[in-house]
């Protein structure tokens, strides 16, 4: 291996391909369960909009809001 390899796509196991769909640690992957910005985990404490956050402020359903105090 030399300076000027790159990404192989193929290879499920790739560390440096940056597209790789099993890696739980890759930044590219919108499914990523690990993703803590990622829109599609519906316990992602940081996602405004999960219905699952019991202290999310911005949910005016949410009965634990601080809204409710």
């Amino acid at each position: 291996m030399s300076s000027s390899y790159k990404s192989d796509p193929t290879d499920p196991t790739d560390p440096t391909d940056p597209t790789d769909p099993t890696d739980p640690t890759d930044p590219t992957d919108p499914t990523d369960p690990t993703d803590p910005t990622d829109p599609t985990d519906p316990t992602d404490p940081t996602d405004p909009t999960d219905p699952t956050d019991p202290t999310d402020p911005t949910d005016p359903t949410d009965l634990f809001s601080w809204r409710w105090g």
